[in-house]
């Protein structure tokens, strides 16, 4: 996030969950990649908290992390 350029970086998959600290850091990243003309896939998973994709035991929804990064894959 500090470097002076982002340009150049491949393309990017940014998943920010609505109730984790660092939500904004994350969003603020996809558009600076976005800016630099990187494609960045950018993605807020209302409902879930930090960590939620460790704990796919106990929160179901947390597929919904995994199905989009393996979407993001996929697309190559």
């Amino acid at each position: 996030m500090k470097a002076a350029s982002l340009s150049g970086l491949p393309r990017a998959l940014v998943v920010s969950l609505e109730y984790e600290v660092p939500r904004d850091e994350a969003e603020q990243y996809a558009a600076r990649l976005a800016d630099a003309g990187v494609e960045v896939v950018q993605r807020r998973i209302s409902g879930l908290i930090h960590g939620a994709y460790w704990m796919s035991g106990a929160v179901p929804r947390s597929r919904e992390i995994h199905d989009a990064i393996v979407a993001f894959l996929a697309e190559g």
